[in-house]
């Protein structure tokens, strides 16, 4: 039988959400994310939880700049008044069960950006 690996949902409202995948189809709650910007269900087959970092910079340094919730985004920041760059970086760790089942796992990560002027 084959089984949902993943499922990543944008919604307005987790609390709701959560209630009916957890009615309707049967989920359970694991846990929220650190940044309680998200939350894990399980069909209590599989669970991977994935948590994500970021930073931006105005220079190409993965090692420096200032962090953000990347769930929450970056209000508003200033390019570099010389080139014009801004850079963003985007990580994450997987916290893989004891009996994850073994497999290519793969998601897309969406990135927005809106330039408007300077």
């Amino acid at each position: 039988m084959a089984h949902l690996r993943h499922l990543a949902i944008r919604c307005r409202d987790m609390e709701r959400s959560r209630s009916f995948y957890e009615q309707a189809i049967g989920w359970r709650f694991v846990d929220y994310r650190s940044s309680r910007q998200g939350l894990d269900l399980t069909d209590g087959v599989n669970n991977l939880p994935v948590a994500f970092t970021a930073l931006h910079n105005t220079i190409a340094d993965p090692t420096g700049g200032t962090t953000f919730t990347p769930s929450v985004g970056v209000a508003a920041t200033n390019l570099d008044a010389t080139t014009g760059q801004l850079h963003v970086y985007v990580g994450g760790t997987v916290t893989a069960a004891a009996n994850q089942v073994a497999g290519s796992y793969s998601a897309q990560v969406e990135l927005t950006a809106a330039y408007t002027g300077n």
